[in-house]
C-alpha cells in the first residue's frame, strides 16, 4: 500500500511539473511559485486516497510468542500410585447351582407296561344257566331305581337269572300297539360273572311275544343269545363298564351298553340288574314278517329287571 501511494504522488508531481508554465524544468525536484504549490496541496488533496473499507485479502495474526506454560513435573514429583490393590481373593463362583435330579444310574426297567385294555378283553367265562326262568309282566308300573350297594361287600363270582320282570308302560303307541306281553319258550337263561375289576354277562332270551294291535291279537317267537363285558367300576347304583369288550351276538343297528344299573345286598344274595331294551333292540327280537308294525308301534324302551343268585 505505502508503493502505491508513492507512485501516484510521482505521476501527480511529474505531470503538473510539465503542464505548470511557472516550472523551468520537467524535474521534479523544482523549486515551484507560491502558486504552484498551492495548487500542488490542492491536487494533493483531491487525488489522497478514499479510506479503504474494504475487508482486507488476508489478516496476518501475529504469532503467539507467549512461552507455553511447562506442565512438565520437577523430576523429583512422586505420584501418588492409584493402580487398585491386586485381588488375591478367590474367584466367586458364579456357576447356576444344578437343580437338575441326579442322574439314575439304576438299571433300566424292561418289564413291558401292562396292557389295560387286553386285561379288559380277558373276560371272566360265562356261559347258559339253568332254564325255567319265571317270567312276570307289568305294564302299569314305571320301572323302579335299583339301590346299588346295599352294605357289605360287592358281587363276586358267579350268578344266574332266577327270574325277569318285564316293564312294558309307555313302551307302545296305544293305536297299533295296546299292549304287548313277554313269556319264556323253554330256553331263556342268564348268567354272570364278577373277577375283581371285570365282568361278564350272558343272556339267552327265548321268547314269545304277544301283542294287542289294531288288527287283532299278534305273536311270534325269538331267540337271541347276548354277551359283553370288561373293566367295570362301581359308581353309586351303577356299573360303569364298557361292555363292548366282549361283546357277542348283538343285533344289528344295536350296541352293548356302556353302564347299567344295579342292586345288591350282600345279606341275602340277592343282585339284581336292571336290562333295558332300546327300540332297535326289541324290533331285531320280533318276528320278521311283524317288524315293520312294530316299528311305528313301539315308542319306548322296554325294561327287564332280572333276578339272580349266587351259583351253587
Amino acid at each position: 500500500m505505502r508503493l502505491a501511494v508513492t507512485f501516484v504522488s510521482v505521476c501527480l508531481f511529474h505531470a503538473l511539473g510539465c503542464d505548470d508554465p511557472g516550472g523551468t524544468s520537467g524535474v521534479t525536484g523544482d523549486v515551484t511559485t507560491g502558486e504552484t504549490a498551492d495548487a500542488l496541496s490542492e491536487v494533493a488533496a483531491d487525488t489522497a486516497p478514499a479510506e479503504e473499507t474494504s475487508t482486507p485479502d488476508e489478516v496476518v495474526v501475529p504469532a503467539d510468542t507467549t512461552p507455553a506454560e511447562d506442565t512438565t513435573p520437577p523430576m523429583d514429583t512422586v505420584f501418588p500410585d492409584t493402580a487398585p490393590a491386586e485381588d488375591t481373593s478367590p474367584p466367586v463362583d458364579t456357576t447356576p447351582a444344578d437343580t437338575a435330579p441326579p442322574e439314575d444310574t439304576s438299571p433300566a426297567d424292561t418289564t413291558p407296561p401292562s396292557d389295560t385294555s387286553a386285561a379288559c378283553e380277558a373276560c371272566p367265562p360265562v356261559g347258559a344257566g339253568p332254564t325255567g326262568i319265571s317270567i312276570v309282566n307289568d305294564s302299569s308300573s314305571t320301572p323302579p331305581v335299583l339301590a346299588g350297594l346295599d352294605g357289605g361287600a360287592p358281587m363276586s363270582d358267579a350268578y344266574e337269572i332266577r327270574a325277569i320282570t318285564v316293564y312294558t308302560k309307555g313302551a307302545f303307541d296305544g293305536f297299533f300297539v295296546t299292549g304287548a306281553t313277554v313269556s319264556d319258550n323253554g330256553q331263556s337263561s342268564g348268567t354272570a360273572n364278577f373277577v375283581g375289576d371285570r365282568w361278564a354277562f350272558f343272556l339267552d332270551l327265548d321268547l314269545t311275544f304277544t301283542a294287542q294291535t289294531i288288527l287283532g291279537e299278534q305273536g311270534g317267537s325269538s331267540r337271541n343269545e347276548i354277551q359283553g363285558g370288561g373293566c367295570f367300576t362301581l359308581a353309586d347304583n351303577e356299573i360303569v363298564s364298557d361292555t363292548s369288550a366282549c361283546a357277542e351276538g348283538w343285533p344289528e343297528g344295536t350296541e352293548p351298553p356302556d353302564r347299567a344299573e344295579f342292586g345288591y345286598d350282600d345279606a341275602t344274595g340277592l343282585f339284581e340288574l336292571k336290562i333295558v331294551l332300546e327300540k332297535e333292540f326289541i324290533t331285531a327280537l320280533i318276528p320278521p314278517e311283524y317288524q315293520s308294525i312294530a316299528s311305528s308301534a313301539i315308542v319306548g324302551p322296554i325294561t327287564f329287571i332280572a333276578e339272580l343268585e349266587a351259583a351253587p
